[in-house]
């Protein structure tokens, strides 16, 4: 009987020590990549919402302002996104692309009509922003004011694009800001 508790009180020290050993192994990876579930502020635009670069409405929105619906759609589509998007895209490597997939919201809040009109040429990277979208599906219901049957979107992902450059300046390295990496237009 003694030589099971002593073996039980050495086996339950051996897997303490190895579970902090665990714990503090770092991966170079974690630190240069954020996490999983953190997503960068959307970037404010001049001249309009937000969401104007990224979003374009495809349906006649019949006189009915669309901005709060969308601007909370695609928060929500980003939180999704930003869990999917693929290790190849994130720091160190920041592979770029761009997916653009159209897709329409049901009165109810269902998705409806979903495609990419655009692949980025990674297939990681379409599923992830279909991904995102499939994720925060079902949305809110379209505003009671909106008399159409659907709302039709086409929704913009860019992965890590060329910041903007000013004449005779060379382009910044893009792992210059964590911004860069992931931040969608």
């Amino acid at each position: 009987m003694e030589h099971r508790g002593i073996c039980f009180a050495m086996f339950a020290t051996l897997l303490l020590t190895c579970s902090v050993v665990r714990a503090q192994q770092v991966d170079f990876h974690q630190l240069t990549t954020p996490p999983r579930n953190s997503v960068p502020p959307m970037p404010k635009e001049s001249g309009g919402p937000a969401w104007s670069k990224s979003v374009e409405i495809l349906s006649d929105t019949k006189g009915t302002d669309f901005d709060p619906y969308i601007s909370k759609a695609v928060a929500r589509i980003r939180a999704n996104w930003y869990n999917y998007i693929p290790a190849e895209a994130r720091p160190p490597q920041l592979k770029s692309g761009e997916t653009v997939i159209e897709f329409a919201i049901l009165k109810g809040g269902k998705i409806a009509e979903m495609k990419i009109v655009q692949p980025a040429g990674y297939l990681p990277m379409d599923r992830a922003a279909s991904g995102g979208i499939t994720a925060s599906s079902p949305f809110d219901p379209l505003p009671k004011e909106f008399k159409g049957d659907y709302l039709k979107l086409r929704m913009h992902f860019m992965y890590n694009p060329p910041k903007e450059v000013n004449k005779g300046q060379s382009a910044p390295n893009p792992t210059d800001s964590m911004e860069a990496a992931t931040t969608p237009h």
